[in-house]
C-alpha cells in the first residue's frame, strides 16, 4: 500500500495531524503500508491518497478524516486491488 498524505504547512496544527495519521496507519497496516508525507504551500491542504486515487480531501469535505473510518477505507480499497485482476 503506497498512501501519500499532502498537507499545508502554513496551517497551524496541519503536520500534527499528518504525522499522527501516518503512525496509525503504520501501527494498523505494519510493515504492508508505506506513507509518504508531502507539505505544500495550500492553503488548507490536507489530501490522502492511496496509489495515487484520492482517498480524502479536506478542501472538498471541510474537515479532517476520521482516523477509524480513513483506516478502514484504506483497508476496503487495498482489498479491492488485490481483487482486481
Amino acid at each position: 500500500m503506497d498512501i501519500e498524505i499532502k498537507y499545508c504547512v502554513m496551517c497551524g496544527g496541519y503536520e500534527a495531524i499528518a504525522c499522527g495519521l501516518a503512525r496509525a496507519i503504520l501501527v494498523r497496516f505494519k510493515t504492508a503500508a508505506t506513507v509518504r508525507l508531502v507539505p505544500v504551500r495550500l492553503g488548507g491542504h490536507f489530501e490522502v491518497s492511496l496509489g495515487g486515487a484520492l482517498v480524502h480531501s479536506k478542501l472538498a469535505t471541510y474537515r479532517f478524516p476520521a482516523e477509524l473510518s480513513l483506516l478502514d477505507e484504506l483497508a476496503s480499497r487495498a482489498v479491492s486491488a488485490k481483487a482486481v485482476p
